[in-house]
């Protein structure tokens, strides 16, 4: 797993940009969320993702903010499935 920040391949920056969507992060990504371009509101994204999860405030989706950021929308996904309300 590679880290992304600006200059990142569009394709992984896209990827990423809908996981932060799917914690609710469309506000701090603007009016186009999933652009692929990694610049300020990424960034911006990625550091208010990393302070909720205990990370150090980067901006940079480093693995470890990459794996965590996945498992939280993996148990979003599984209390959907299950039909449980959000935390």
């Amino acid at each position: 797993m590679k880290a992304l920040s600006k200059g990142s391949p569009q394709a992984d920056v896209v990827a990423w940009q809908r996981l932060l969507l799917a914690l609710g992060r469309s506000s701090a990504l603007g009016e186009r969320p999933d652009d692929g371009d990694y610049a300020t509101l990424t960034t911006r994204a990625t550091r208010i993702t990393q302070a909720e999860l205990g990370l150090t405030e980067t901006g940079i989706a480093d693995r470890a903010t990459q794996q965590l950021v996945a498992l939280e929308v993996a148990k979003l996904a599984a209390r959907f499935l299950a039909d449980e309300p959000p935390e």
